[in-house]
């Protein structure tokens, strides 16, 4: 990674930063980079219990995918805590972009690791629904110019293929809106997105279909 540290920031009149870094920051966007899982109402996954639930062997199942309002367009995800005997010990309903968060009765996280509610969708032709979480925390500090790599998707067939993410442009007067370009391993461009901190970034091809088979979200 090659860092672009204390460059001269350009402007526009209104004083928004169109390219460059801010001086004497070492970095300008911090990515959480982490597993991207698919999961449809029924499915579920092993988590492990930490505080008054350590060491036990737990799991999250999605319950439903639900309107947030009488012909509402956005959607929340119902997930259910279970204990191995199948009890339900904690059921959390979250919109998008928040953290799926199990607590017990004092306010204290009781399950292992980060989990993000990336999105959630109904088909309304098929009535079909699904979410997307995003698991893991690790983090990735940029500058404007710096890449990182991810693996391929749905992108042309190119299944866990090397492709580069560039943050290619930073916007407003606080620095807190991004260009992000999907590249492949020679340059090429595959998909451009603009986002905001708290944002995850979801590159997809001509289709609409997702190309990164990780989560990357910026951070606040």
């Amino acid at each position: 990674m090659v860092l672009a540290v204390g460059l001269i920031v350009t402007t526009t009149p209104s004083g928004n930063v169109i390219a460059g870094s801010v001086k004497g920051v070492s970095n300008l966007a911090t990515i959480t980079l982490g597993e991207k899982v698919t999961l449809v109402p029924g499915d579920t996954y092993t988590a492990y219990g930490i505080g008054t639930l350590l060491g036990q062997d737990l799991t999250v199942k999605l319950v439903s995918v639900v309107a947030t309002g009488p012909g509402a367009s956005s959607y929340m995800g119902r997930f259910d805590l279970l204990n191995a005997q199948g009890d339900v010990l904690n059921t959390q309903t979250i919109s998008p972009g928040e953290l799926l968060q199990f607590e017990d009765f004092s306010g204290n996280a009781v399950v292992a690791g980060k989990v993000y509610l990336m999105d959630a969708t109904v088909d309304p032709s098929t009535n079909d629904s699904i979410v997307r979480l995003g698991f893991g925390d690790k983090k990735i500090f940029l500058n404007l110019g710096d890449t990182f790599l991810v693996s391929g998707d749905a992108y042309s067939g190119a299944s866990n293929l090397p492709l580069k993410v560039k943050l290619a442009v930073v916007i407003g007067p606080s620095a807190d809106n991004f260009e992000f370009q999907l590249l492949t391993m020679h340059g090429d461009l595959i998909d451009t997105q603009h986002v905001k901190k708290g944002d995850f970034i979801q590159f997809v091809n001509a289709f609409g279909d997702p190309v990164v088979s990780q989560m990357i979200r910026v951070d606040k």
